[in-house]
C-alpha cells in the first residue's frame, strides 16, 4: 500500500476553512497523506446470461478448425456461427454441439 500527498490540502492537513472542524482536512483526517489500495481488476461479461459452463463449450480444436474452414475472416466465422445459432463469436459462448454446426456449414460453403 503506497501514501500519497492528500489532493484536498496538498499535504498540509488543513485547509483554509478555519471555522470547520479547526480547518483539519476531512478527506485524509488531518494526517496531509492518502493511502492508495488497488482495486482489483474486475472484467465484467457483457452478456452473462449468455455463458456456457466449460464442460459443454466448443474446444480449442473446433474454433481453430473453423477459422482454417472460413479462411480467417471474422465477418464469415461471425455469420457462419449465428447461421449455426449461436449468439457470439466467443468460445465461452459457444456449445460443442454449436461449434459443430458451424463447422458443417462451413464445409458446405467450401464445397460449393
Amino acid at each position: 500500500m503506497a501514501s500519497f500527498p492528500c489532493f484536498k490540502c496538498n499535504g498540509a492537513g488543513q485547509v483554509s476553512f478555519k471555522h470547520i472542524e479547526n480547518g483539519v482536512c476531512f478527506a485524509c483526517g488531518g494526517t496531509g497523506k492518502l493511502d492508495y489500495k488497488p482495486r482489483p481488476k474486475v472484467e465484467a461479461d457483457p452478456h452473462p446470461e449468455w455463458l456456457v459452463p466449460e464442460n459443454k463449450r466448443g474446444t480449442m480444436k473446433q474454433w481453430d478448425y473453423l477459422v482454417r474452414l472460413c479462411g480467417d475472416v471474422d465477418k464469415t466465422i461471425c455469420e457462419t456461427i449465428k447461421n449455426a445459432g449461436g449468439r457470439m463469436a466467443t468460445l465461452r459462448y459457444l456449445t460443442k454441439e454449436t461449434m459443430s454446426k458451424a463447422i458443417e456449414l462451413a464445409r458446405k460453403s467450401r464445397a460449393h
